[in-house]
């Protein structure tokens, strides 16, 4: 495959694959390759330069983007989106646009914060993976692609597919999700940014896109009627749309 032009990154639990039908959808704005946290962080090794304070999955989406010098836009959906935001947030990479779809800044709520998840909800997911890792991870699958739905045969291969490395690489994931922060260093943000999200997502609230897109300078937002947190993946074209307009505005 020739360098990408635009780098799309996944979320939590999803490979590549999961989004592949808006990497096709990408593909009429130039070569797109879609990479999973799983993926990145088998670069992390060649991350020369990136601050210690950035987690793995900066360092690995930096490594990554060095190889990748053709790449003008980065995309992230869900925590691929806070991992893209981590890395140019600290100034470490400067691709030519941002687009983050399905994502936030904090994933997690608190007294000061209510666009993130209930801290009995998020327990309630660590316990889960835990003790019945399979049964999280199809209720995940099924809030991820609410309002539609998938097949017992669709959800048999997610989870499984989520599973392959075992549950130890989601746990760490999860931390990531727990732990990470990023709404102080929004206003330090200088790219152009595009943020995209469902109206219906139950995975993240479309209350995090509106937060993200106050504190972004410049930032532009998209709501999608009715979308859910699968957004990339169900309504591919209409997301290819939405980026497609916003890079011919801002380039």
């Amino acid at each position: 495959m020739r360098a990408p032009r635009l780098v799309f990154v996944s979320g939590w639990a999803c490979d590549a694959a999961w989004i592949a039908p808006a990497a096709r959808a990408l593909g009429m704005l130039g070569s797109v390759r879609a990479i999973s946290l799983a993926e990145l962080a088998g670069h992390v090794g060649g991350a020369e330069g990136v601050g210690a304070n950035c987690s793995a999955y900066a360092r690995g989406l930096s490594a990554f983007l060095g190889a990748c010098p053709a790449a003008t836009t980065l995309i992230g959906w869900s925590m691929g989106g806070m991992v893209a935001l981590e890395l140019l947030c600290s100034g470490q990479a400067r691709p030519g646009a941002l687009v983050l779809v399905g994502t936030t800044s904090r994933f997690r709520g608190g007294p000061d914060y209510d666009c993130g998840v209930s801290d009995r909800s998020f327990r309630a997911m660590q316990i889960g993976l835990g003790q019945a890792a399979e049964r999280t991870l199809r209720s995940f699958f099924c809030d991820a692609v609410f309002p539609d739905s998938a097949d017992d045969e669709e959800l048999h291969g997610w989870v499984a597919g989520a599973l392959r490395a075992g549950p130890e690489p989601l746990r760490r994931d999860l931390m990531y999700l727990r732990d990470t922060d990023l709404r102080a260093r929004l206003g330090a943000l200088r790219i152009p940014t595009l943020i995209v999200h469902g109206t219906r997502d139950r995975v993240i609230s479309c209350a995090a896109a509106r937060y993200m897109h106050g504190r972004i300078p410049g930032s532009r937002l998209v709501l999608v009627e009715g979308a859910g947190h699968g957004l990339p993946r169900q309504r591919a074209a209409e997301f290819a749309g939405s980026v497609a307009r916003f890079l011919r505005a801002t380039t």
